[in-house]
């Protein structure tokens, strides 16, 4: 007979496996508002603008005591006052300055169908919208490789703070990569997984690993817009996923622009849920564990 898995790291694994690694994590957060970047991932979180990294309310300000001495009053001299006449000009106005011209997207090269080959500090960031109107940030770093595998760190964050998962995986061909070790960090805890237990989370993770380090680039051609800029020729399929206990169809558009996934927005059907690419990067990731 098998061992028993207990019932807390069944439940836990799960929910994560299920959720967090494309950012569709059950308890949806509130609304966050996430600019674009495709520079250096640093520079892009400090733009986050969440709670955690860029405060929206102003700092508070200690008031500090008046101390009142006595006061010297003097006699006061007061001069006769002329009054002329008073010309009235026409009022004029201050010229308005010239709108200033929003910057035009970016737009990257037409789509080669081939994906960018993994590698140490490529990163990835997405922003998700809930269906019931609540938002999120997911960022997908690679930082390191080991025995023929990679490193990936999923950081979701919201405004109750962060939720981080790394994961060793390994890439194999013609089916979702292979999972070798996986963790999860929330509030400074670091929970690892008991390597007997990863083989009964492998159905649930099954579904979110075959989006990483795809081997083509097939589909539809569309141009995409989103956050990050302009994605021409990026090309549409279609896949079935399960959000808990929900069945959603989904299209997928990819570029060969973007590491990592080469996704450049996820949507249902429904227009429920979404995922779009708000920067992403060739370099840079540095692990946050």
């Amino acid at each position: 007979m098998g061992e028993e898995k207990p019932q807390s790291v069944r439940r836990a694994g799960s929910r994560y496996a299920a959720f967090a690694l494309c950012g569709f994590i059950a308890a949806c957060g509130a609304e966050e508002t996430t600019p674009t970047s495709t520079g250096d991932p640093e520079s892009a979180e400090s733009a986050e603008g969440t709670e955690s990294e860029t405060s929206t309310m102003a700092p508070e300000r200690t008031a500090v005591p008046t101390q009142a001495g006595p006061t010297q009053a003097g006699p006061t001299q007061a001069g006769p006052t002329q009054a002329g006449p008073t010309q009235a000009g026409p009022t004029r106005a201050e010229p308005e300055a010239p709108p200033t011209p929003s910057e035009p997207a970016q737009r990257f090269a037409a789509n080669s169908g081939h994906p960018i080959e993994p590698a140490i500090g490529q990163w990835v960031r997405y922003g998700i919208r809930w269906r019931n109107g609540g938002r999120s940030t997911v960022r997908y770093a690679l930082v390191d490789r080991e025995a023929g595998g990679f490193w990936v760190e999923v950081e979701d964050r919201r405004r109750t703070g962060a939720r981080l998962i790394r994961m060793h995986v390994r890439p194999r061909s013609g089916q979702e990569p292979e999972l070798l070790a996986l963790s999860f960090k929330q509030d400074g805890q670091v929970q690892e997984i008991p390597p007997r237990i990863l083989p009964s989370m492998a159905p649930a993770m099954a579904q979110w690993l075959g989006l990483l380090f795809p081997e083509e680039l097939a589909g539809v051609p569309n141009d995409i817009e989103v956050t990050a800029g302009v994605f021409p020729e990026s090309v549409e399929s279609e896949a079935d996923l399960s959000l808990g206990p929900q069945a959603v169809s989904v299209v997928v558009a990819r570029h060969s622009a973007v590491p990592l996934t080469g996704i450049v927005r996820l949507e249902d059907r429904a227009g429920e849920h979404r995922m779009e690419l708000l920067g992403f990067g060739l370099e840079g990731a540095r692990s946050t564990f």
